[in-house]
């Protein structure tokens, strides 16, 4: 058996990843989505919603259509308990229409944060990153840092999580092979930014945080704090048809809330 001790649900939380091109690639193969996809897997759904070329100054007027409906609507649309925000890499360009400048660059991700706690509810779990180092010809790495560090203290003074990308990317002394640009991560770089992530969300949302898939699952570990959608077939016993007459039922509960956690009855589990 797994450690699920007979819980699931009907509607997993969603996780939206909010950002430019970088968010973008970021549900192709091996891009961070897709290792945070993986990583959730039955757990949550990631929504994937980049813009390439995309600033702060595009993205805050548009949140109404870039941003998915908050809630739990219905079996199988749980409601938006995480939002990625990473913006800055477009922004901080020094030259052409594109180009925001620092302070309206700070102005807008607290709008963005305000309009997303407002979306989705102030418990919402909200990780603000900075962007990455850049190593091209349109951005200086003295301006990249200082939007980097601006985003920073955006978070904390909105009283949201934080992942400094840039300064996490630079500690390393091979940082530059995590581009394959010179601006887009290559798939070192969404590995590291996924791990990054993963770590940052253990520590500041624990109520969201999952087990590895990889890892084994034994009796002495605790359930996962997120259940599996629907039932780990691992605990189903032998009655399966009365297991899913009983899912159909919880279905079926227009006025109850489709994000409750559910469990099997302990006498139609598989026996240890």
């Amino acid at each position: 058996m797994g450690n699920s001790q007979g819980r699931y649900v009907i509607a997993p939380p969603r996780f939206v990843l909010l950002g430019d091109s970088i968010t973008q690639e970021a549900k192709i193969m091996d891009g961070w989505g897709v290792h945070l996809a993986g990583y959730y897997d039955r757990r949550a759904e990631v929504v994937v919603r980049g813009f390439a070329g995309y600033t702060s100054r595009m993205i805050l007027p548009a949140l109404g259509a870039a941003l998915p409906p908050g809630g739990a609507v219905a079996a199988g649309l749980g409601p938006v308990g995480l939002v990625i925000i990473m913006l800055g890499t477009n922004d901080c360009v020094e030259f052409g229409q594109g180009h925001v400048p620092l302070q309206e660059y700070r102005a807008n991700l607290s709008a963005i944060i305000k309009q997303t706690r407002l979306r989705y509810g102030q418990d919402v779990g909200i990780v603000l990153m900075s962007p990455p180092p850049a190593n091209d010809n349109f951005r200086q790495p003295e301006i990249v840092a200082e939007y980097a560090q601006s985003c920073c203290s955006i978070a904390e003074e909105c009283g949201v999580a934080c992942l400094d990308l840039h300064s996490a990317m630079l500690a390393r002394d091979d940082w530059q092979s995590f581009l394959k640009d010179g601006v887009h991560l290559s798939a070192m770089g969404n590995k590291f930014l996924a791990d990054s992530l993963l770590a940052v969300i253990e520590k500041r949302f624990p109520h969201l945080a999952a087990d590895s898939p990889n890892e084994s699952e034994g009796e002495q570990r605790q359930p996962n704090p997120l259940p599996h959608h629907l039932p780990d077939n691992t605990d189903i016993g032998e009655d399966i048809i009365q297991v899913f007459s009983r899912v159909s039922g919880e279905i079926g509960k227009t006025e109850a809330n489709p994000a409750r956690i559910l469990e099997i009855p302990a006498e139609l589990r598989k026996k240890a």
